[in-house]
């Protein structure tokens, strides 16, 4: 049995955080804040927190695709909050004190972003210098029992160097179940192979939102809040119709609502895209969510389909 030697109480305890989102600004914002505070009985120690962020700045899925440097950090623009402001509110740091006014219900990505940057630079103006090492990948992290470390291997975005190796005695996951988009390669294979003529796009790629949904029929693939969100913000910018194919028979989240402005919104439940059939045609099947499947009913097409988002997370 391999014993772990003891940190050395006279240095610091190393700790890295992978992801410089929510999650990982209020890990470090805790252990300063913790570490600053007058308890009588806490053992204070020297800490080193490093957090790593893969994109230029901080923020993680919370920046939108115009803010950072990679999709795969990036979330559309336009989203919205699904829960009610006063459930994201810090009681340390309250919205009049940072916007100086009353907020709305449900709050823009923008203004929820800046609420918690705020937060955590309100008593350390060099917050973020101080923890953050920007445009870095983690590519690996590994324990090392003989060490007692954890060794973490970064890469460079800009520059690609991944030579970078460095240890620490607590190594902290903080890019939560979104840290890498889920693209269905063979989905997209298949609808290609058709010879589908449109755009297909991931949900976080928002760029051209306007371009590539005012004016057309588009179709959104899974029935998740951001297949809601983006929806709505469709009809918003002028679509011409759109369709949303969800897998599960039950609708997913796009299922509870009801009623949709101008009905220019269809949800197709318990079905899966399985190809296309010439340049704007796209072929669904029943999934196997559904209680019943038979095949020899044959397929539904969606005709005259531009554009093609994935909502796959």
């Amino acid at each position: 049995m391999c014993r772990c030697v003891t940190i050395d109480p006279s240095g610091p305890v190393r700790i890295a955080v992978i992801g410089g989102g929510p999650s990982g600004l209020f890990f470090a914002h805790a252990v300063n804040k913790i570490l600053s505070g007058e308890e009588d009985n806490f053992e204070r120690r020297r800490i080193e927190i490093t957090v790593f962020e893969k994109s230029s700045r901080p923020g993680g899925q919370w920046q939108s695709s115009a803010e950072a440097v990679d999709n795969d950090v990036a979330c559309y623009d336009n989203l919205w909050t699904n829960g009610a402001s006063h459930g994201h509110e810090f009681p340390d740091y309250t919205y009049d004190e940072h916007f100086g006014r009353p907020v709305d219900v449900y709050m823009r990505r923008k203004d929820l972003l800046e609420y918690i940057l705020g937060r955590v630079t309100k008593g350390n103006a060099n917050f973020f210098d101080d923890h953050v090492v920007t445009n870095t990948e983690v590519i690996k992290a590994r324990y090392i029992k003989e060490r007692c470390k954890f060794e973490v291997r970064t890469r460079n975005v800009k520059t690609g160097v991944e030579n970078n190796i460095q240890y620490f005695d607590k190594c902290v996951w903080a890019a939560g179940d979104n840290g890498l988009r889920n693209f269905p390669q063979k989905l997209v294979d298949q609808v290609l192979r058709g010879g589908f003529s449109g755009r297909i796009i991931h949900s976080t790629d928002m760029r051209d939102f306007e371009k590539d949904v005012k004016g057309k029929r588009i179709a959104l693939i899974g029935g998740g809040f951001s297949a809601e969100d983006l929806a709505l913000q469709a009809v918003k910018v002028g679509v011409n119709y759109v369709t949303i194919v969800v897998r599960d028979a039950r609708g997913g989240e796009v299922a509870g609502t009801r009623i949709w402005p101008y009905d220019k919104v269809n949800v197709l439940r318990g079905m899966t895209v399985t190809g296309s059939e010439g340049e704007r045609k796209i072929r669904l099947s029943k999934s196997s969510d559904l209680p019943e499947v038979d095949e020899s009913k044959g397929c539904l097409y969606l005709d005259d389909i531009d554009t093609i988002i994935l909502c796959t997370g």
